[in-house]
C-alpha cells in the first residue's frame, strides 16, 4: 500500500521478475483480497497512527466508518496516496525532513491542519519515506517555512524547491532571473532572493512536484506525459519546467 500501482508495475517490467514468493496484483484485486474495515487498534497499526492523531483526524471527519466498530482502511490509504502525489522519494530522513507528528509540534498545528496544508500546497515540499508505511510514509520539509515574506539566500530557495544550490544558480543566470547581492547574516556578501524575485520565478516556472500536485498525477504518470509531449525541463535544469509549455496540464 506504500507504492503506487503504476510505480510497482514499472519496476516489475524493468526487472522482468517479481520477488520470490510474491505475486503482483492490481489495486482492484488488492481491495477485494484485503479487508476494508479494521477495528481501531488494528487500524492505528496499519495506518501508523498514534491514538492522539487518530482522534484528531476522526473528529475532523478525515476517516470513514465501515460499521459501528470498524474503520475504512482503503479510504485512509486513498488519503495517504493523495498527500503523496508528486512526493520526493526519501530513503533516509535527514536535515529538515520530518514526520507529520513532528511537523504538528514544530508548527503548533493539529494533525488535520498539517494534512490540510499539504493538500492546499502551503506545505509545498513533501517526501515519500520509503522506510515506512501508512501516514509515517509522509514527510514534509520545514527548512524554510515562515520565510515567505523575507529575502532569503539563493541556497535556501534552492532547497525549498528541492534543487541543489549550484543547479538553481546556473538556472537563474541562464534565464536572466533576478537575485540580489546583499550582506549575509554573518557578514560578507550573499546572493538572496526577495519576495518579488521569487514571485517572478513562480510566474514563469513550475517545479516537477508542484506540477504533479496540480495535474493530480504521480511522478511516473507525469513523466510519461511529458515524454510523450516531448517537453523538456527549462533552461538546462533537471526538474523545473516552463509554465507556458505545461499550461495544458495546469488548467
Amino acid at each position: 500500500m506504500q507504492i503506487s500501482e503504476a510505480d510497482v508495475q514499472a519496476l516489475t517490467k524493468a526487472n522482468e521478475v517479481s520477488p520470490s514468493g510474491w505475486t503482483l496484483i492490481d489495486l482492484a484485486e488488492a481491495r477485494a483480497a484485503f479487508p476494508q474495515g479494521l477495528i481501531e487498534t488494528d487500524f492505528l497499526q496499519a495506518m501508523s497512527l498514534t491514538p492522539h492523531q487518530f482522534a484528531q483526524a476522526r473528529d475532523a471527519g478525515l476517516f470513514e466508518r465501515v460499521d459501528g466498530v470498524s474503520w475504512n482502511v482503503w479510504a485512509a490509504q486513498d488519503l495517504i496516496d493523495d498527500l503523496l502525489i508528486g512526493a520526493e522519494p526519501i530513503y533516509v530522513a535527514m536535515h529538515d525532513w520530518c514526520s507529520l507528528g513532528e511537523a504538528s509540534v514544530r508548527l503548533g498545528m493539529t494533525f488535520p491542519e498539517i494534512i490540510s496544508n499539504i493538500r492546499s500546497g502551503k506545505l509545498a515540499r513533501v517526501g515519500r519515506y520509503l522506510q515506512r508505511s501508512g501516514f509515517a510514509s509522509v514527510l514534509v520539509n520545514l527548512g524554510h517555512v515562515g520565510q515567505e515574506g523575507e529575502a532569503i539566500s539563493l541556497d535556501a530557495f534552492a532547497y525549498s524547491q528541492g534543487l541543489p544550490p549550484s543547479e538553481l544558480l546556473s538556472f537563474v543566470r541562464r534565464n536572466g532571473l533576478s537575485c540580489q547581492q546583499m550582506r549575509g547574516p554573518r557578514g560578507g556578501s550573499q546572493l538572496r532572493m526577495n519576495a518579488p524575485d521569487r514571485e517572478a520565478f513562480h510566474e514563469r516556472f513550475i517545479r516537477f512536484r508542484t506540477l504533479c500536485v496540480t495535474a493530480r498525477l504521480g511522478w511516473s504518470e507525469l513523466q510519461v506525459l511529458l515524454d510523450t509531449d516531448r517537453i523538456q525541463p527549462a533552461g538546462g535544469s533537471k526538474r523545473i519546467y516552463s509554465r507556458a509549455e505545461v499550461s495544458h496540464l495546469l488548467s
